[in-house]
């Protein structure tokens, strides 16, 4: 309440609203529901009601018990993870695919373990839909990594965790040779030889307490335990087992106790290689199809996904990295899920919001038995109402699926009622003439009723940009056209940063860049003031940003999302394992800011390469365009000679139609405007 001044007048707008909000104090911070493990299962010798206490989930009648994990393990249950991954779905929808569409009747469980192609999609980190490997962190280390061996996707799998990353970097620089591999004792190496000398799985702690204290490997693994649960007394007791152990095998009490420290810093955080391989030869098997069969293996990833709004994003921006795309749903092509078309993925009819399977399964049925179909009336004549109603009708237009018939989105969007009347009459009539050529009573042999097709109404279609809002909203994203295209010119000719370089090779810059403000989430420092983190997208990529406190509560008004601004602000990127972000310090509308903003038109031109009539239509262009930007000549010959000239009778504009005439005249990497 004190961190919201809208909120803290509410409570004492009347004595309602001040009960709610003592009822409300009362309840925050309180655990809000049971918690349910996703792959948990816990395994009794008997009835689990002699055992444990149970508890019934109120949404799905799912059973689980009242106690936590640890109390579980207390009273002497087994607790087991049965794991369910959707990506073995994706690698058999994508097989079958392969198998439907071209014919190809791939063995997953043997594919050569050494492909280049895939350790190569895993080195440049185009693993978005990869399991276990597509966080940006993740993709970063790849990149740096170049992995060229199953081993080192393991070995990654394992390192990314809270605990063993601050090793990541040792082990891609030892990998590569630009850092020593050192080894505290030699009885060390043949355990960490593969590792490059560091400690990464729980099954090396193990065998360094039984190589090294000679443990035997039920009580290696007990030290592990207890360092992972940190119970002192036990590690108290395992320290000093571990020394005088490794002492009678003949390593100093220094060195012994100098291992001991170093497996305790990593048993902490550390994951078992069994774990790891399992997840790092999946993730392999994905990135092969990702890599040999890159259209095939999106289409099933996106279908997995189909009901994820946000995730379909994501997978559909990923196939720009792999010379695809999207293509946009359309009734005429579509399936109900996502299928390869042409080297690209169309979009499925079930992904569109409102459009449920069943209906989308109606549409592609009346286009396999009618189509396809240049009329949207007669198209939703061939429909089931019983299955199809007004909302995924409603939904398919706004979305562009019916942009391949005839008509504009506001036309046919205004003539669904119709359309559905005319289509349950055609229908009907359908019904009535079938049942007359087996004894109906109406045997007149005339049509009492005929309703006329409706037609198109004579409407404009609807403006861009509502357009364009109302597709991202039903399909996540932008296909038909981005609100963005409109300011590409200004984007480009006003920003400092074109994504060619990372945010690390470019730390501490200065940066300028527009676009659309795709996501703002507030949050509270530490003196409750709001500050913003947002993902800015603009023309080639996005950037993530922050805005202190001061900074939002200055540009509050513009840190809206959806917005179309520009940023400025100094590029922060502390290590190479993070992406980077953004402190912006300034927001500003992009709209009209070109015009605030222009001062200088420049051409640049060789002066024997040019003619009088080159010269006269340049001169034309500019007089037709006349604004207030200075224009300036570079001009060179041929033994290198240069000038700058400026215009001393000819000021010109800074819009898109003399900027685009000038390039077209002069050539397109010859012209650009100075900001100030």
């Amino acid at each position: 309440i004190e961190q919201e001044p809208g909120l803290k007048e509410a409570v004492t707008q009347d004595e309602k609203h001040e009960k709610l909000f003592e009822i409300a104090s009362l309840l925050e911070n309180k655990h809000r529901h049971a918690s349910t493990h996703a792959a948990g299962v816990i395994v009794a010798p008997g009835e689990l009601t002699d055992y444990i206490p149970l508890y019934k989930q109120s949404d799905d009648d799912t059973i689980t018990t009242q106690y936590d994990m640890s109390c579980v393990e207390q009273v002497g249950m087994l607790k087991v993870d049965f794991l369910g991954l959707r990506n073995l779905s994706v690698i058999d929808d994508t097989l079958e695919i392969l198998k439907k569409k071209r014919n190809i009747d791939l063995d997953i469980d043997n594919i050569p373990p050494d492909d280049e192609k895939t350790f190569e999609l895993f080195g440049n980190g185009y693993t978005v839909g990869v399991f276990q490997f597509e966080s940006e962190g993740m993709q970063e280390n790849l990149k740096k990594l170049k992995p060229d061996r199953i081993d080192d996707l393991i070995a990654m799998n394992a390192l990314y965790r809270p605990g063993p990353m601050e090793n990541i970097d040792s082990y891609i620089d030892r990998k590569h040779g630009q850092e020593e591999i050192e080894y505290m004792h030699p009885d060390l190496e043949p355990i960490l030889k593969d590792t490059y000398g560091i400690i990464v799985y729980q099954e090396q702690v193990m065998k360094i307490g039984s190589e090294i204290a000679g443990f035997s490997l039920g009580k290696a693994d007990l030290m592990r335990r207890a360092m992972g649960k940190k119970k002192e007394k036990i590690l108290r007791q395992m320290e000093k087992e571990f020394v005088d152990g490794a002492v009678e095998n003949g390593v100093s009490e220094e060195t012994a106790r100098e291992i001991y420290a170093l497996i305790f810093k990593f048993a902490r955080y550390g994951f078992n290689k069994s774990h790891a391989a399992a997840y790092a030869i999946l993730a392999y098997k994905i990135g092969y199809l990702k890599a040999h069969y890159p259209v095939e293996f999106m289409a099933a990833n996106l279908t997995s996904e189909i009901e994820n709004s946000d995730r379909v994003a994501i997978l559909s921006e990923e196939l720009d990295n792999l010379d695809s795309g999207i293509l946009p749903p359309d009734v005429n092509k579509s399936d109900v899920v996502f299928t390869p078309e042409e080297g690209m993925v169309r979009y499925g009819l079930n992904a569109i919001k409102n459009v449920g399977s069943n209906a989308a399964a109606d549409m592609v049925r009346a286009v396999e038995e009618e189509g396809p179909f240049e009329d949207f009336v007669d198209f939703v004549a061939e429909l089931d109402f019983s299955t199809v109603n007004r909302k995924a009708l409603e939904s398919i237009i706004v979305a562009g699926a019916t942009d391949s018939m005839h008509g504009n989105r506001s036309q046919k969007f205004e003539i669904i009622e119709l359309a559905m009347k005319y289509g349950r009459k055609i229908q009907e009539e359908k019904a009535t003439n079938q049942m007359s050529l087996f004894g109906s009573p109406d045997n007149s042999g005339e049509n009492q009723d005929i309703m006329p097709k409706p037609q198109l109404p004579d409407i404009c279609e609807w403006p861009t940009v509502d357009k364009l809002s109302q597709e991202k909203e039903l399909l996540g994203m932008y296909l038909s056209g981005h609100p963005l295209e409109k300011y590409e010119e200004e984007i480009k000719e006003l920003s400092n940063y074109d994504f060619d370089k990372t945010f690390y090779e470019c730390n501490k810059a200065r940066i300028k860049l527009g676009g659309m403000l795709k996501s703002v989430s507030t949050k509270f420092d530490k003196k409750d003031r709001k500050f913003a983190f947002v993902t800015l997208e603009s023309i080639k990529g996005s950037v993530k940003g922050i805005a202190f406190s001061s900074v939002y509560e200055k540009y509050q008004d513009l840190i809206v999302e959806d917005n179309i601004v520009f940023i400025e602000g100094r590029i922060d990127c502390k290590s190479k394992n993070k992406s980077g972000i953004v402190l912006i310090d300034k927001v500003e509308p992009l709209k009209g800011l070109m015009k605030k903003k222009a001062k200088r038109v420049h051409v640049s031109f060789n002066i024997s390469q040019y003619n009088n009539a080159n010269m006269q239509k340049l001169k034309e262009i500019a007089q037709d365009n006349s604004g207030n930007c200075e224009l300036v000549f570079h001009i060179s010959d041929d033994n290198g000679n240069a000038k700058k000239v400026r215009s001393k009778s000819l000021q010109v504009s800074h819009n898109k139609h003399f900027i685009q005439a000038i390039k077209k005249n002069c050539g397109y990497n010859k012209v650009w405007v100075e900001t100030c």
